[in-house]
């Protein structure tokens, strides 16, 4: 895999915090970075997937749905 080098500002806090975690870890602070990118990444491909397919699910009326499960609409 091709690295770039970039510059990236992440506050104070976070960089102990990354620094900290990459040592339990074990990884140096830009792999571990790159883990939890490319993590992230995956999860929203998922959802993007997810949220496609909802969208091609067939829609209801709210009283379609009522009548399906025979309830009366009285309000």
């Amino acid at each position: 895999m091709i690295k770039k080098r970039t510059t990236v500002y992440i506050e104070e806090k976070l960089v102990k915090l990354l620094k900290l975690r990459s040592i339990k870890t074990d990884q140096s602070t830009s792999d571990y970075i790159n883990k939890v990118l490319y993590q992230d990444m995956l999860e929203e491909q998922e959802d993007l997937k997810s949220i496609q397919k909802i969208l091609k699910e067939p829609t209801l009326s709210f009283d379609d749905v009522l009548q399906e499960l025979n309830i009366k609409d009285d309000v």
